[in-house]
């Protein structure tokens, strides 16, 4: 399952006075570094896209709750009393609080639809016979045999951010359980640094 991540790249401005002259100060987002809480870590310029768009994309080889935590790189301007913006020298970082996802394991579906199917196996048989223990001899044609249709419930299998001021409704949803030690996701023995 790929995970989109994106961030909002508005530059950020502060209107302010110093000694009575009003002063402008921005900070204008120039890189974005995500520590996916399982090892992998990404560094780009990038402030990704919201999904569809795959252009910043992760995904995670374990199930389990994970904390995603964006760290936004700055670079600084001022402008004094309307003149001309001026660099301001150095970068600052700020750090996201972190956003707590569960990722559910990628499994094979058979059903790209969440809800209720009638899975049905059908076996193809040939058949060879043999005359009185004499040597067996194929019979020409095949048969077929269907099951008896198999009710399977087919559950969208997706990472989701969970706000963590509301309590998971574990009744409503059974497929994101509780964030207890049992279910947090495990570091990624492969994990990298990806740059974009």
């Amino acid at each position: 399952m790929i995970n989109v991540l994106y961030a909002d790249p508005t530059t950020q401005t502060l209107e302010t006075e110093l000694l009575g002259v009003p002063v402008q100060v921005r900070a204008i987002p120039i890189q974005y570094h995500w520590d996916l809480g399982d090892g992998n870590t990404i560094t780009t310029k990038k402030p990704g896209k919201p999904y569809p768009s795959e252009q910043v994309t992760a995904t995670y080889t374990q199930e389990g709750w994970y904390d995603i935590t964006l760290t936004t790189t700055f670079a600084g301007q001022f402008s004094v009393d309307g003149g001309e913006w001026q660099d301001i020298d150095g970068t600052i970082e700020i750090a996201s609080d972190p956003v707590p996802l569960f990722s559910k394991s990628l499994e094979s579906r058979l059903v790209t639809q969440e809800g209720w199917y009638d899975i049905t196996l059908t076996t193809t048989f040939a058949g060879q016979f043999s005359v009185d223990g004499g040597e067996w001899q194929d019979i020409d044609g095949t048969i077929e045999i269907a099951s008896d249709p198999v009710p399977l419930f087919s559950k969208s299998l997706e990472s989701r951010l969970v706000n963590p001021d509301i309590p998971i409704d574990e009744e409503g949803d059974p497929w994101i359980p509780a964030r207890t030690p049992d279910a947090e996701g495990h570091r990624d023995p492969a994990a990298t640094h990806r740059e974009l």
